[in-house]
């Protein structure tokens, strides 16, 4: 069953090589990684959307509603401002297109903190993890005003708001494996489709 009042955005905005990777096929399972992606969300969201600079072709060919970023600024927090603007719910997870293993139990807990919170971050080892983490839509103004005055990072982005942190620990509770924040752009669990 999906989180009622939750959208997925996935974010595809910052890369020419991204179309190419969404049909990889995973080595773990022989599923493409935007099918894998898929599923996951599907099982867990009430909608999904999609965020990205071209067509992305793997998407509308999946009949998934594709938007362009509409603010300019560095790729994650325009894609942010985007989903948060297009979404049908009030609160957003939202992910990177090359994340194949995001993890349903993450995103139900992640979300079991949204109500009354600006965003709900996860942080492991190496730090925050703002691409597999749920927004408030009340974050628009605030979002588009840091955005028209410069602001370049996602992580001085969640410092400035109130956000929910998930400590390392909770994290490794329910994702022991560490693997839904594993980007396929930089791992060696995807082999190359025929």
């Amino acid at each position: 069953m999906f989180v009622r009042e939750l959208t997925a955005a996935i974010l595809a905005v910052s890369g020419p090589r991204q179309p190419a990777i969404l049909n990889t096929v995973l080595a773990k399972d022989g599923v493409t990684i935007l099918d894998r992606l898929l599923a996951t969300l599907r099982a867990c969201c009430a909608s999904i959307v999609v965020i990205a600079d071209s067509q992305c072709a793997p998407c509308r060919a999946r009949s998934l509603s594709v938007y362009p970023p509409v603010l300019p600024g560095k790729a994650p927090l325009r894609a942010l401002y985007t989903a948060l603007t297009v979404a049908p719910t009030e609160h957003v997870f939202v992910c990177a297109v090359t994340m194949p293993f995001v993890d349903e139990p993450l995103i139900r807990y992640l979300a079991s903190f949204a109500e009354g919170t600006d965003a709900v971050v996860p942080r492991d080892p190496h730090g925050l993890q703002p691409l597999h983490a749920i927004y408030s839509r009340q974050l628009i103004p605030t979002l588009e005003t840091r955005l028209n005055a410069g602001l370049r990072k996602v992580e001085d982005f969640i410092e400035a708001i109130d956000a929910w942190i998930v400590p390392p620990d909770e994290v490794a509770a329910i994702d022991p494996t560490g693997l839904a924040f594993l980007d396929a752009r930089i791992t060696s669990h995807v082999a190359p489709t025929a």
